[in-house]
Protein backbone atom coordinates (compact mmCIF):
# COMPACT_ATOMS: atom_id res chain seq x y z
CA UNK A 1 0.00 0.00 0.00
CA UNK A 2 1.07 3.58 -0.67
CA UNK A 3 0.21 6.38 1.74
CA UNK A 4 0.17 10.04 0.73
CA UNK A 5 -0.04 13.13 2.84
CA UNK A 6 -1.97 15.09 0.23
CA UNK A 7 -5.31 14.23 -1.35
CA UNK A 8 -4.20 14.97 -4.92
CA UNK A 9 -1.69 12.13 -5.04
CA UNK A 10 -4.14 9.83 -3.28
CA UNK A 11 -6.77 10.39 -5.98
CA UNK A 12 -4.19 9.69 -8.68
CA UNK A 13 -3.59 6.28 -7.11
CA UNK A 14 -7.34 5.64 -6.88
CA UNK A 15 -7.80 6.40 -10.58
CA UNK A 16 -4.93 4.08 -11.51
CA UNK A 17 -6.41 1.31 -9.40
CA UNK A 18 -9.81 1.77 -11.04
CA UNK A 19 -8.27 1.62 -14.52
CA UNK A 20 -6.59 -1.67 -13.64
CA UNK A 21 -9.98 -3.20 -12.82
CA UNK A 22 -11.72 -1.43 -15.75
CA UNK A 23 -13.90 0.87 -13.64
CA UNK A 24 -14.35 4.62 -13.53
CA UNK A 25 -16.25 7.30 -11.70
CA UNK A 26 -19.19 8.96 -13.42
CA UNK A 27 -20.37 12.48 -12.72
CA UNK A 28 -23.71 13.16 -11.05
CA UNK A 29 -24.47 16.84 -11.27
CA UNK A 30 -21.81 19.55 -11.17
CA UNK A 31 -20.15 18.55 -7.89
CA UNK A 32 -20.86 14.85 -7.25
CA UNK A 33 -19.71 11.55 -8.73
CA UNK A 34 -20.49 7.88 -8.22
CA UNK A 35 -18.98 4.46 -8.91
CA UNK A 36 -20.99 2.23 -11.25
CA UNK A 37 -20.04 -1.47 -11.28
CA UNK A 38 -21.23 -3.06 -14.58
CA UNK A 39 -22.73 -6.20 -13.04
CA UNK A 40 -24.85 -4.19 -10.57
CA UNK A 41 -27.70 -1.91 -11.59
CA UNK A 42 -27.74 0.48 -8.60
CA UNK A 43 -24.58 2.58 -8.13
CA UNK A 44 -22.24 1.63 -5.31
CA UNK A 45 -22.89 3.16 -1.91
CA UNK A 46 -20.79 3.19 1.24
CA UNK A 47 -22.61 0.03 2.37
CA UNK A 48 -22.36 -1.92 -0.91
CA UNK A 49 -19.13 -0.72 -2.52
CA UNK A 50 -16.91 -3.43 -0.98
CA UNK A 51 -19.27 -6.26 -1.96
CA UNK A 52 -19.66 -4.93 -5.50
CA UNK A 53 -15.91 -4.47 -6.00
CA UNK A 54 -15.16 -8.00 -4.76
CA UNK A 55 -17.80 -9.45 -7.09
CA UNK A 56 -16.50 -7.43 -10.04
CA UNK A 57 -12.89 -8.49 -9.50
CA UNK A 58 -13.91 -12.14 -9.10
CA UNK A 59 -15.82 -11.99 -12.41
CA UNK A 60 -12.94 -10.22 -14.12
CA UNK A 61 -10.43 -12.89 -13.08
CA UNK A 62 -12.91 -15.65 -13.99
CA UNK A 63 -13.36 -14.34 -17.54
CA UNK A 64 -9.61 -13.81 -17.93
CA UNK A 65 -9.08 -17.46 -16.95
CA UNK A 66 -11.81 -18.61 -19.36
CA UNK A 67 -10.16 -16.71 -22.22
CA UNK A 68 -6.97 -18.76 -21.87
CA UNK A 69 -7.12 -21.27 -24.72
CA UNK A 70 -5.23 -24.01 -22.89
CA UNK A 71 -5.49 -23.33 -19.16
CA UNK A 72 -9.10 -22.15 -19.29
CA UNK A 73 -10.59 -25.32 -20.74
CA UNK A 74 -11.92 -26.74 -17.47
CA UNK A 75 -13.02 -23.50 -15.78
CA UNK A 76 -16.72 -23.83 -16.58
CA UNK A 77 -16.93 -27.15 -14.72
CA UNK A 78 -15.44 -25.87 -11.46
CA UNK A 79 -18.35 -24.62 -9.43
CA UNK A 80 -20.46 -25.52 -6.44
CA UNK A 81 -19.68 -28.77 -4.69
CA UNK A 82 -16.77 -29.55 -7.00
CA UNK A 83 -14.78 -26.63 -5.60
CA UNK A 84 -15.79 -26.87 -1.96
CA UNK A 85 -12.42 -28.42 -1.09
CA UNK A 86 -10.74 -25.10 -1.91
CA UNK A 87 -12.14 -23.47 1.23
CA UNK A 88 -12.88 -26.51 3.42
CA UNK A 89 -10.00 -28.84 2.63
CA UNK A 90 -12.17 -31.82 1.77
CA UNK A 91 -9.90 -34.16 3.72
CA UNK A 92 -7.14 -33.79 1.12
CA UNK A 93 -3.46 -33.85 1.93
CA UNK A 94 -1.41 -30.79 0.97
CA UNK A 95 0.13 -32.63 -1.97
CA UNK A 96 -3.33 -33.66 -3.23
CA UNK A 97 -4.62 -30.10 -2.82
CA UNK A 98 -1.70 -28.71 -4.83
CA UNK A 99 -2.17 -31.36 -7.51
CA UNK A 100 -5.85 -30.45 -7.94
CA UNK A 101 -5.10 -26.76 -8.43
CA UNK A 102 -2.20 -27.38 -10.80
CA UNK A 103 -4.19 -29.93 -12.81
CA UNK A 104 -7.16 -27.60 -13.19
CA UNK A 105 -4.79 -24.99 -14.64
CA UNK A 106 -3.08 -27.58 -16.87
CA UNK A 107 0.27 -27.10 -15.16
CA UNK A 108 1.02 -30.78 -14.54
CA UNK A 109 4.27 -31.66 -16.30
CA UNK A 110 2.91 -33.93 -18.99
CA UNK A 111 4.98 -34.17 -22.15
CA UNK A 112 2.47 -32.01 -24.04
CA UNK A 113 2.84 -29.25 -21.42
CA UNK A 114 6.64 -29.57 -21.39
CA UNK A 115 6.71 -29.23 -25.17
CA UNK A 116 4.60 -26.07 -24.98
CA UNK A 117 6.49 -24.46 -22.10
CA UNK A 118 10.06 -25.72 -22.49
CA UNK A 119 10.23 -26.57 -26.16
CA UNK A 120 10.72 -30.31 -25.69
CA UNK A 121 10.61 -32.09 -29.02
CA UNK A 122 8.78 -35.20 -27.81
CA UNK A 123 5.14 -34.90 -26.74
CA UNK A 124 4.11 -38.55 -27.22
CA UNK A 125 2.89 -40.63 -24.31
CA UNK A 126 5.73 -42.40 -22.52
CA UNK A 127 3.69 -45.62 -22.42
CA UNK A 128 1.73 -45.58 -25.68
CA UNK A 129 4.67 -44.64 -27.90
CA UNK A 130 4.11 -42.16 -30.72
CA UNK A 131 0.49 -43.04 -31.25
CA UNK A 132 -0.90 -40.68 -28.58
CA UNK A 133 0.02 -37.24 -27.26
CA UNK A 134 0.59 -37.23 -23.51
CA UNK A 135 -2.00 -34.75 -22.30
CA UNK A 136 -3.64 -34.81 -18.88
CA UNK A 137 -7.00 -36.05 -20.28
CA UNK A 138 -5.16 -38.91 -22.00
CA UNK A 139 -3.33 -39.89 -18.80
CA UNK A 140 -6.37 -39.75 -16.52
CA UNK A 141 -8.97 -41.18 -18.90
CA UNK A 142 -7.60 -43.15 -21.84
CA UNK A 143 -4.03 -44.41 -21.43
CA UNK A 144 -3.99 -48.26 -21.58
CA UNK A 145 -1.17 -48.24 -19.02
CA UNK A 146 -3.61 -46.80 -16.44
CA UNK A 147 -6.68 -48.79 -17.48
CA UNK A 148 -6.89 -50.82 -14.26
CA UNK A 149 -6.63 -47.69 -12.08
CA UNK A 150 -9.20 -45.84 -14.18
CA UNK A 151 -11.63 -48.73 -13.86
CA UNK A 152 -11.01 -49.01 -10.12
CA UNK A 153 -11.78 -45.29 -9.73
CA UNK A 154 -15.18 -45.81 -11.36
CA UNK A 155 -15.97 -48.95 -9.36
CA UNK A 156 -15.06 -47.43 -5.99
CA UNK A 157 -17.28 -44.42 -6.67
CA UNK A 158 -20.12 -46.67 -7.82
CA UNK A 159 -19.95 -48.72 -4.63
CA UNK A 160 -20.25 -45.60 -2.48
CA UNK A 161 -23.22 -44.32 -4.46
CA UNK A 162 -24.96 -47.72 -4.48
CA UNK A 163 -24.55 -48.06 -0.70
CA UNK A 164 -26.20 -44.67 -0.14
CA UNK A 165 -29.07 -45.53 -2.52
CA UNK A 166 -29.64 -48.93 -0.89
CA UNK A 167 -29.83 -47.32 2.54
CA UNK A 168 -32.37 -44.74 1.34
CA UNK A 169 -34.54 -47.33 -0.46
CA UNK A 170 -34.61 -50.49 1.70
CA UNK A 171 -37.81 -51.89 0.16
CA UNK A 172 -36.71 -51.54 -3.48
CA UNK A 173 -34.80 -53.91 -5.73
CA UNK A 174 -31.30 -52.58 -6.50
CA UNK A 175 -29.15 -53.98 -9.31
CA UNK A 176 -25.56 -52.77 -9.59
CA UNK A 177 -23.81 -53.49 -12.89
CA UNK A 178 -26.23 -56.34 -13.53
CA UNK A 179 -28.66 -56.94 -16.40
CA UNK A 180 -32.36 -56.81 -15.67
CA UNK A 181 -33.35 -60.51 -15.39
CA UNK A 182 -36.57 -60.18 -17.39
CA UNK A 183 -34.89 -58.22 -20.23
CA UNK A 184 -33.58 -60.32 -23.12
CA UNK A 185 -30.45 -58.28 -23.94
CA UNK A 186 -28.00 -59.22 -21.17
CA UNK A 187 -25.35 -56.87 -22.61
CA UNK A 188 -27.24 -53.80 -21.42
CA UNK A 189 -26.02 -53.47 -17.84
CA UNK A 190 -26.51 -49.97 -16.43
CA UNK A 191 -24.47 -49.12 -13.38
CA UNK A 192 -27.62 -48.75 -11.26
CA UNK A 193 -31.17 -50.06 -11.71
CA UNK A 194 -33.60 -49.30 -8.88
CA UNK A 195 -36.99 -51.02 -9.19
CA UNK A 196 -39.94 -50.44 -6.86
CA UNK A 197 -42.33 -53.26 -7.76
CA UNK A 198 -44.97 -52.11 -5.29
CA UNK A 199 -45.32 -48.62 -6.75
CA UNK A 200 -44.38 -49.66 -10.31
CA UNK A 201 -41.50 -47.19 -10.63
CA UNK A 202 -37.99 -47.76 -11.92
CA UNK A 203 -34.83 -45.69 -12.27
CA UNK A 204 -31.99 -46.41 -14.70
CA UNK A 205 -28.75 -44.59 -13.99
CA UNK A 206 -25.22 -44.71 -15.33
CA UNK A 207 -22.14 -43.24 -13.69
CA UNK A 208 -19.32 -41.52 -15.55
CA UNK A 209 -16.07 -40.03 -14.26
CA UNK A 210 -15.04 -37.85 -17.19
CA UNK A 211 -12.33 -35.27 -17.66
CA UNK A 212 -13.55 -31.89 -16.46
CA UNK A 213 -14.97 -29.94 -19.40
CA UNK A 214 -17.36 -27.06 -18.84
CA UNK A 215 -17.00 -25.49 -22.29
CA UNK A 216 -20.18 -24.92 -24.27
CA UNK A 217 -20.14 -27.12 -27.36
CA UNK A 218 -21.91 -26.75 -30.69
CA UNK A 219 -25.03 -28.40 -29.31
CA UNK A 220 -25.35 -25.70 -26.65
CA UNK A 221 -24.47 -28.18 -23.89
CA UNK A 222 -21.36 -28.45 -21.76
CA UNK A 223 -19.11 -31.47 -22.02
CA UNK A 224 -20.66 -32.90 -18.85
CA UNK A 225 -24.21 -32.39 -20.12
CA UNK A 226 -23.34 -34.02 -23.44
CA UNK A 227 -21.90 -37.00 -21.60
CA UNK A 228 -25.07 -37.29 -19.50
CA UNK A 229 -27.26 -37.24 -22.62
CA UNK A 230 -25.16 -40.02 -24.18
CA UNK A 231 -25.57 -42.16 -21.07
CA UNK A 232 -29.35 -41.70 -21.07
CA UNK A 233 -29.67 -42.53 -24.78
CA UNK A 234 -27.55 -45.65 -24.36
CA UNK A 235 -30.23 -47.40 -22.29
CA UNK A 236 -33.27 -46.21 -24.22
CA UNK A 237 -34.29 -49.77 -25.16
CA UNK A 238 -34.26 -50.89 -21.54
CA UNK A 239 -36.27 -47.84 -20.53
CA UNK A 240 -38.90 -48.54 -23.19
CA UNK A 241 -39.09 -52.19 -22.10
CA UNK A 242 -39.85 -51.26 -18.50
CA UNK A 243 -42.35 -48.69 -19.71
CA UNK A 244 -44.18 -51.37 -21.68
CA UNK A 245 -44.49 -53.36 -18.44
CA UNK A 246 -46.36 -50.51 -16.79
CA UNK A 247 -43.44 -48.96 -14.87
CA UNK A 248 -42.92 -45.23 -14.56
CA UNK A 249 -39.28 -45.05 -15.68
CA UNK A 250 -36.71 -42.35 -14.90
CA UNK A 251 -33.52 -42.41 -16.98
CA UNK A 252 -30.65 -40.37 -15.60
CA UNK A 253 -26.90 -40.10 -15.30
CA UNK A 254 -24.42 -39.12 -12.58
CA UNK A 255 -21.42 -37.25 -14.00
CA UNK A 256 -18.30 -36.37 -12.03
CA UNK A 257 -15.02 -34.83 -13.12
CA UNK A 258 -11.73 -36.59 -12.61
CA UNK A 259 -10.35 -33.34 -11.15
CA UNK A 260 -13.14 -33.06 -8.61
CA UNK A 261 -15.91 -31.33 -10.56
CA UNK A 262 -19.55 -32.23 -9.96
CA UNK A 263 -22.37 -31.81 -12.48
CA UNK A 264 -25.01 -29.63 -10.75
CA UNK A 265 -27.78 -31.90 -12.08
CA UNK A 266 -26.45 -34.72 -9.86
CA UNK A 267 -28.14 -33.17 -6.84
CA UNK A 268 -31.61 -33.52 -8.35
CA UNK A 269 -30.89 -37.08 -9.48
CA UNK A 270 -29.82 -38.18 -6.01
CA UNK A 271 -32.61 -36.41 -4.12
CA UNK A 272 -35.60 -36.70 -6.48
CA UNK A 273 -34.88 -39.99 -8.24
CA UNK A 274 -33.10 -41.94 -5.50
CA UNK A 275 -34.75 -40.34 -2.44
CA UNK A 276 -31.56 -39.26 -0.66
CA UNK A 277 -31.87 -36.33 1.71
CA UNK A 278 -30.27 -33.09 0.59
CA UNK A 279 -27.65 -33.33 3.32
CA UNK A 280 -26.75 -36.90 2.42
CA UNK A 281 -26.54 -36.10 -1.30
CA UNK A 282 -24.34 -33.06 -0.67
CA UNK A 283 -22.02 -34.97 1.65
CA UNK A 284 -21.75 -37.87 -0.81
CA UNK A 285 -20.85 -35.64 -3.74
CA UNK A 286 -18.32 -33.67 -1.70
CA UNK A 287 -16.63 -36.88 -0.60
CA UNK A 288 -16.57 -38.21 -4.16
CA UNK A 289 -15.04 -34.95 -5.38
CA UNK A 290 -12.10 -35.32 -2.99
CA UNK A 291 -11.97 -39.06 -3.69
CA UNK A 292 -11.51 -38.48 -7.44
CA UNK A 293 -8.77 -35.91 -6.89
CA UNK A 294 -6.92 -38.32 -4.60
CA UNK A 295 -7.16 -41.22 -7.05
CA UNK A 296 -6.20 -39.10 -10.06
CA UNK A 297 -3.04 -37.96 -8.32
CA UNK A 298 -2.20 -41.62 -7.72
CA UNK A 299 -2.82 -42.37 -11.42
CA UNK A 300 -0.53 -39.54 -12.47
CA UNK A 301 2.24 -40.55 -10.08
CA UNK A 302 2.09 -44.14 -11.30
CA UNK A 303 2.04 -43.01 -14.93
CA UNK A 304 5.00 -40.66 -14.58
CA UNK A 305 7.19 -42.85 -12.37
CA UNK A 306 6.62 -46.45 -13.47
CA UNK A 307 8.45 -48.20 -16.26
CA UNK A 308 6.76 -48.30 -19.64
CA UNK A 309 4.91 -51.47 -20.57
CA UNK A 310 6.18 -50.98 -24.12
CA UNK A 311 9.81 -51.94 -24.51
CA UNK A 312 12.04 -51.91 -27.55
CA UNK A 313 12.38 -49.23 -30.18
CA UNK A 314 11.07 -45.76 -29.28
CA UNK A 315 7.82 -45.06 -31.00
CA UNK A 316 6.14 -48.42 -30.68
CA UNK A 317 5.71 -51.62 -28.72
CA UNK A 318 8.38 -54.28 -28.68
CA UNK A 319 8.26 -57.01 -31.28
CA UNK A 320 7.33 -60.48 -30.11
CA UNK A 321 10.26 -62.85 -29.85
Amino acid sequence: KTYHSDSANMWIDIQRALRRVKLQFTGVGPTCFQLQVPSFRPPATTKTVLRQLKSHMRDMHYHAWCDLKDQGRTVGAHEGLGSRFLSRGGGLLDCEYRFAIAARMNLIATRAVLKRTHGNSNSSCRHCGRTETETLPHVLQHCPHNEASIRARHDLSLRRIAAAIAKANPSCRLLVEQPLPEFTDALLKPDIILVDDANKTAAICDLAVSFDDGNIQGSGLTGFQTRAAEKIDKYGRLSRFLGSKGYDVSSCALIFGSLGSVLPDNQAVLTSTFNLSRGTATKLQTQLSSHHIRLCRQIWRRHSSSRSVFQGRPGGPARAA
